[in-house]
């Protein structure tokens, strides 16, 4: 007999690739990244959690790791 299916159901949020570039991009305003990001964030509902990718981490297998205030790693 097959067990009875749950179904949950999500509306996602959309999925943005931001290239992070140089750390000035969100932070300065006369640039057109920060323009794009200020516009983005008022059109977007706000998420409950944000997931980075990066491969400026090495480890000898793929890792995970969370934090609700996570510090800033400057890797320039």
């Amino acid at each position: 007999m097959t067990p009875p299916c749950i179904v949950i159901a999500m509306n996602p949020h959309p999925t943005l690739f931001i290239s992070h570039g140089s750390p000035i991009l969100a932070f300065e305003d006369w640039h057109p990244v920060h323009r794009f990001l200020k516009q983005a964030a008022g059109q977007l509902p706000r998420p409950r959690a944000i997931i980075v990718i990066s491969a400026h981490w090495e480890a000898p297998v793929p890792m995970l790791t969370g934090s609700d205030r996570p510090p800033t790693v400057h890797d320039y």
